[in-house]
């Protein structure tokens, strides 16, 4: 492919090579490509200031390296033996190979000459000057070889077509496509059928003007036109080969394919795949508020993308099909224009600005709602059928029950003029009401079904009545009959008429005193929020219009995104900051800082973890909310003006101001590939993205590390913008593994009752231990039943599984084990388990085989227990970090079944006690320093429930029960004092159970009889302190995925939740 002036070599989505590099040679601008063989020759307009063009011939055979240019061409100066002066000009625009020429292409100019160039000695062949009824001087646009050989068409700037013999240098025919600049021409090659036979021999011509013209070459006139076929210049146009369809590409960002099956030689629209024609300015997913993840079985929705561009058009785009590509149509657009004599983007709405859309009754009634520039009207869209809606939201309720006849005839937006523009829209979660912003300040509510007004933020009723009026209105009302009631709530007809309804709001108090630039509504339809111009947030009571609170942000509010799901929205100020609100305490949670110009788009995640932000100083951000950090910056060539993640959160969709594309990005934590605690310390300077990332740039897509220093050459805003990773000091944190991880190992036992197999395992059919095999070139097994033959060895026993961790059983081992045990210990061994035991008894009792974790935990145990010695105030140092990362790599399984075997079960197990007051000590050095705070609950929990008679009858475990009492109620305590926990990535209720976690122990609030006394009774009264508070479900999970541990107080805001102190 050419790209200005370098010519590129792709393999599968992946940049292969550089064939021409335009910064080394001079050739100028790529004009055209022609593959000749094993070359490839290219057309180029020659250097800056050059007169001539040159061809330039490049090798593409296969390999690693190009070999370079093999031949380059000046056009227009050489002739052979001089039969042809040079021209003064020769500036190149089209050439092609024709048929039967060997080692030939014509090549015509922007100044009417035409040349036949040798390419192998380089030479002009013959020239062509003179064409009949072309005036001198008309450039040549295309050139087209015909289906009889010798013969091309030729098509001109001014629209005349000449076919010409190459041979007999002489034009055969003339033709003129009126309208604009001939740009392709093809024929036709086929032959039809019986059924559907060729009417005539036919060749088409397309014009700058996305005209197509079928001309009849037995009769040597027009045969039929296809007007509009593109909205803008046509820049190909081709027959498929023996197949009576053509191929189109305009500069409408379309391909359509026509049919020509009719007796007249008509042609018909076949298929279509179109994009944008102008770059797209709004893009949103759609889906995800009732079908969020694939693992809860979204469907194909979850692919779809809603885009609104400056091209006036309303699109939805597939990201797996691109068949199901569509715009949504706004009526018979197509036929009205015909009639009118007019283009069809004319009779289209305005461009849309804003827009909103559900899941919701999208089968009932329309589910989408925009505003377009300039109209003081909203539109609904029905996805379901791809089409506008015919309920038109106005304040006065003209134009709900308008058809889409009356809707282009009539043109209802226009008379919408006398109500200010909508600035933005809205839809609730239910998708039965529909939000409008608008200039004014004030917000309407619509019924999405009907298209009537639902009254106003605030009320008009408020606005114009006292409470007398008010309650002589009611009883005037029960007299009324319903259907003259209208308009606005607690008002009728008979005192609303004639009166408008914008103007009863004008002088409310409570209403906006500026354009409102946003709006939304929270899932349960109890709180809507706006922001606008005059700076402030506002909250208000949706059922009844009433303002509730009002959050002053000192700077004009240009847009306002929510995820409806977590409660939150974010606002970009004028004043370049993002404020991050709770819209059930209604207060900033998050206040971000960093760009430079105007934020222009921004997106939450699904999950609510990450903030995505685009302004026009060209840069992309991604804040991480739970810990208020830059965790990717990257900067464009051109500002960013759309930001969608989709519902899976796999992916982040984006367009640019200069592209009519969009681009999704992949994202790399969900697949693993990124690190969860960086810091983004400058940003990542990246070209027009591409399908492909070369491999010399995918390291720039890699997050910087935190513990970076900044460099010397790091000044300014870029010091400023590094944020300092967030402290744990005082408050609980998690440990960052996968949220449903601990929560399994807590049910495991449920689960694996639930997933227990309906049949026993059947044993599979015995096979001979020499199996006999065909005789021939490909040998092949021989099928074999019954049992296996005289004199095949006996079956050997499976070898075991080999455990992780379980130490290597090996002779070697056993020699080293030997020579390691002391005398005494070594007779102690002899006389109890023989020679060769690979059980040892130590001072403890019997010491059996430590599994890596065992491994790993007794070490960091002694190592905290000699540091505790040398520093009897305590040490801050942190010992158990490997044994975390291990049990990350473990599963749930695998984590209960090292739970299961640290003990054998009996209270003589002096090796399981010791393994056990191991795994307690390092649960209370976790709840001291309140890290690890899910995964201290889930294994906490595990072990009472395994180990709890173990726990109750040794004294030495015992004593340990009471300190980790005090320290689980401390950590709660920390939790417990926030009355309602709710991160604002996520929401986790905690609850209590009555229910015990082991079936030997009772149940919390036990009745029973009385518990003898002592010590056995002091530690039962510590394990129901325990039990209370481990009661399942333990774990507080955050969504997201693996992260750094993060502290809850930043995130809590108040929320529905039960505190355990409850």
């Amino acid at each position: 492919c050419a790209c200005g002036s370098d010519v590129l070599e792709y393999r599968r989505a992946k940049l292969h090579r550089v064939l021409l590099d335009g910064a080394k040679h001079e050739f100028g601008s790529v004009q055209s490509l022609l593959v000749f063989g094993k070359s490839l020759v290219v057309l180029t307009s020659g250097p800056a200031g050059a007169t001539h063009g040159r061809l330039a011939m490049l090798d593409i055979r296969d390999r690693i390296e190009g070999s370079g240019i093999q031949r380059s061409i000046e056009l227009g100066k050489t002739s052979r033996k001089d039969r042809f002066p040079a021209v003064d000009r020769f500036s190149p625009t089209c050439f092609m190979h024709p048929d039967t020429y060997l080692n030939k292409v014509v090549v015509g100019s922007a100044e009417g000459v035409m040349d036949m160039v040798n390419l192998r000695s380089g030479e002009v062949v013959h020239r062509f000057q003179k064409f009949s009824a072309v005036p001198d001087g008309v450039g040549i646009t295309c050139v087209e070889q015909s289906t009889a050989v010798d013969v091309v068409a030729i098509g001109f700037s001014d629209g005349h077509i000449v076919l010409h013999n190459l041979r007999l240098d002489a034009s055969l025919m003339h033709f003129v496509h009126k309208g604009g600049a001939v740009s392709s021409i093809s024929f036709r090659s086929d032959r039809g059928g019986p059924s559907a036979p060729v009417p005539f021999a036919m060749m088409t011509s397309a014009s700058s003007t996305g005209e197509l013209a079928v001309w009849d070459l037995d009769e040597r006139r027009l045969a039929s036109v296809v007007r509009d076929a593109h909205d803008g210049p046509i820049s190909r146009a081709s027959f498929l080969p023996n197949e009576p369809l053509l191929v189109t590409s305009g500069a409408d960002n379309a391909i359509k394919v026509f049919i020509f099956d009719q007796d007249d030689g008509q042609a018909r629209l076949l298929k279509l795949r179109q994009g944008h024609k102008a770059p797209p300015t709004c893009i949103r997913y759609y889906g995800g508020d009732t079908l969020s993840t694939l693992a809860s079985g979204a469907d194909a929705s979850c692919c779809q993308i809603l885009s609104a561009g400056r091209d006036r058009a309303l699109r939805v785009f597939h990201t797996a099909r691109d068949q199901l590509n569509r715009e949504l149509s706004q009526g018979p657009l197509l036929k009205r224009s015909r009639v009118l004599d007019v283009k069809v983007e004319q009779l289209k709405l305005p461009p849309i600005v804003d827009f909103a859309a559900t899941e919701a009754r999208h089968r009932d009634w329309c589910n989408i709602i925009s505003a377009h520039s300039g109209e003081g009207a909203a539109f609904t869209w029905s996805l379901e059928n791809r089409v506008i809606g015919q309920n038109v939201l106005r304040p006065d309720g003209v134009g709900s029950d308008l058809t889409l006849k009356k809707l282009h005839a009539d043109k209802v937006s226009l008379r919408a003029g006398k109500f200010p523009a909508v600035r933005c829209v809205g839809i609730s979660a239910c998708g039965n009401f529909g939000i409008v912003g608008t200039a004014d300040g004030t917000i309407f509510k619509y019924n999405m079904q009907s298209g009537r007004p639902r009254g106003s933020f605030p009320s008009a009723a408020d606005a114009k009545l006292s409470k007398e009026q008010k309650k002589a209105m009611r009883a005037k009302r029960r007299k009324l009959n319903p259907s003259s009631v209208q308009l606005l709530t607690n008002m009728d007809a008979t005192d609303l008429a004639n009166e408008d309804p914008i103007a009863a709001v004008q002088s409310h108090p409570s209403k906006h005193e500026g354009a409102v630039n946003g709006v939304g509504v929270d899932s349960l339809n109890t709180v809507l929020f706006s922001a606008g111009y005059d700076g402030t947030v506002r909250f208000w009571n949706f059922v009844e219009h009433k303002l509730e609170s009002v959050v002053d942000l000192g700077s004009p509010v240009s847009k306002l995104v929510a995820n409806r799901d977590a409660g939150i929205f974010a606002v970009a100020l004028d004043d370049l900051r993002v404020v991050v609100f709770d819209a059930t305490s209604r207060r900033a949670i998050r206040t971000f800082k960093g760009h430079t110009a105007a934020v222009t788009d921004m997106a939450i995640s699904t999950d609510a973890r990450w903030l995505a932000t685009a302004s026009n100083d060209t840069s992309l951000r991604i804040w991480d909310l739970p810990t208020a950090r830059c965790i990717d910056w990257l900067e464009f060539p051109t500002p960013v003006t759309g930001l969608t993640f989709s519902p899976t959160g796999e992916f982040l969709a984006t367009s640019f101001s200069d592209s009519v594309g969009i681009t999704l990005w992949a994202n790399r934590c969900h697949f693993g590939d990124a690190r969860p605690d960086a810091i983004a310390l400058r940003p990542i300077r990246l070209q027009a993205p591409s399908a492909a990332v070369p491999e010399d740039e995918e390291r720039a897509f890699l997050h910087l590390d935190g513990g970076d220093e900044l460099s010397e050459d790091d000044t300014g805003d870029e010091a400023q913008d590094r944020v300092e990773p967030a402290s744990c000091d005082g408050q609980v944190c998690f440990a960052g593994s996968e949220p449903s991880k601990w929560y399994t190992l807590a049910h495991l036992e449920l689960i694996k009752e639930r997933n227990k197999p309906q049949e026993a395992p059947q044993k599979p059919e015995k096979a001979p231990f020499f199996l006999s095999t065909t005789q021939a070139v490909n040998p092949s097994f021989t099928a074999t039943s019954g049992a296996a033959e005289a004199g095949t060895p006996a079956e050997t026993e499976d070898a075991p599984p080999e455990l992780a961790g379980a130490g290597d059983w090996s002779d070697d081992d056993d020699e080293e084990e030997e020579e390691e045990v002391t005398a005494p210990q070594s007779e102690a061994i002899n006389e109890g388990m023989g020679m060769g035991s690979r059980i040892l008894k130590s001072g403890a009792g019997l010491a059996r085989p430590r599994s890596k974790l065992f491994q790993l935990l007794e070490h960091a145990h002694a190592e905290a227990q000699a540091a505790r010695a040398q520093n009897e105030a305590g040490s801050s140092n942190y010992y158990y970090g490997a044994v975390v990362a291990h049990l990350a790599t473990l599963s749930p399984s695998a984590v209960d079944f090292e739970i299961r075997n640290m003990t054998l079960g009996t209270i003589e197990d002096e090796d399981g006690a010791h393994l056990l007051s191991v795994a307690l000590d390092w649960v209370l050095a976790e709840l001291q320093a309140r890290t690890n705070f899910e995964l201290c609950q889930a294994i906490l929990s595990r072990v009472l429930a395994l180990h709890s008679e173990l726990l109750v009858a040794r004294p030495e475990l015992q004593a340990r029960l009471a300190p980790l009492q005090k320290a689980q109620d401390a950590a709660w305590k920390g939790l417990a004092a926030f009355s309602s926990i709710a991160c604002a990535c996520s929401r986790s209720s905690l609850t209590n159970s009555e229910q015990p976690l082991h079936p030997s122990l009772p149940p919390v609030g036990w009745d029973g009889p009385a518990r003898p006394a002592g010590p056995w009774r002091r530690g039962v009264a510590c394990m129901d302190a325990l039990l209370a508070r481990l009661a399942l479900p333990l774990v507080v999970i955050l969504d997201g995925g693996a992260r750094a541990p993060t502290p809850l107080a930043p995130l809590t805001s108040s929320s529905s939740c039960r505190s355990v102190e409850a």
